[in-house]
């Protein structure tokens, strides 16, 4: 029961935001909406806030575990990603405007953080890097793409998605591939 109370809550969210930004939806139209009870709210969240940021980690996270971080499935992950902020605009864009820059960045970060991990050790796999170096090198990364994920989102979302990855891997792959290869040397 508590897993569908929190799916219901999480998709009358979805539904709020897509006419209101967030800092307009209060948690008692939310529970209005589910018909729940505050209290019942508050048992899985915090606030409107924390609810935005699982309603947002759950989805990053269901649509980057389809695609494996090692190899070529990275890209596609990634692609797949911006692919779903896009398709729901709306809602990304509520919740940007409704918060300081940083909640959806740290969302972004946090998600593709591990995602990162793997597929550098996976890069990296033959040479031995030190933990603290595969760590440094995967939050480079994650940085990177974070920064152009915000900077696409601050520009409004447009734009080919899958285009604009394409581009960034044709330019940033060769660099990636370098790390991979040399990085035991390097550090």
């Amino acid at each position: 029961m508590s897993a569908v109370t929190k799916t219901a809550i999480q998709h009358e969210f979805g539904e709020l935001l897509k006419k209101k930004q967030l800092k307009q939806v209060t948690v008692r139209e939310l529970c209005d909406k589910v018909g729940i009870a505050r209290n019942t709210f508050y048992y899985h969240y915090n606030d409107v806030y924390d609810l935005a940021e699982d309603y947002f980690r759950v989805r990053v996270e269901r649509i980057i575990s389809e695609y494996p971080s090692t190899g070529e499935q990275w890209a596609e992950g990634l692609k797949a990603l911006l692919v779903f902020f896009q398709n729901n605009k709306v809602i990304a864009m509520n919740i940007y405007h409704s918060l300081d820059y940083t909640f959806l960045q740290n969302v972004i970060f946090n998600a593709l953080k591990d995602y990162s991990k793997v597929y550098i050790e996976h890069k990296c796999e033959n040479n031995r890097l030190a933990e603290e170096d595969i760590k440094n090198i995967s939050e480079f990364i994650t940085y990177a793409i974070t920064g152009t994920i915000m900077r696409w989102a601050e520009g409004g979302m447009e734009g080919d998605v899958e285009a604009q990855i394409d581009k960034y891997l044709k330019l940033f792959g060769p660099t990636l591939n370098f790390i991979a290869e040399n990085a035991a040397s390097l550090l």
